[in-house]
């Protein structure tokens, strides 16, 4: 992943940039400029910023993977 589908994943966590910003740490107006391509996170900003919304989408999914037990039952 590169730092252009910064965007791309947000949107999949279904995050804002504000929730993002204030789970990483980072500032809103940096994630914004990154995700437009207009500034370079840096290796430790961007590794957070994944863990962020890697850690959201692995909640997401498992709450739907739960949600779809409990109907199969």
């Amino acid at each position: 992943m590169d730092q252009g589908d910064l965007q791309k994943l947000r949107r999949i966590a279904g995050l804002t940039q504000f929730a993002v910003s204030k789970a990483s740490g980072i500032d809103r107006t940096r994630l914004s400029l990154a995700e437009c391509g207009h500034v370079q996170l840096s290796n430790e900003e961007y590794a957070t910023v994944k863990r962020t919304l890697v850690g959201e989408i692995q909640r997401r999914t498992l709450e739907a993977q739960n949600i779809l037990l409990i109907h199969r039952r």
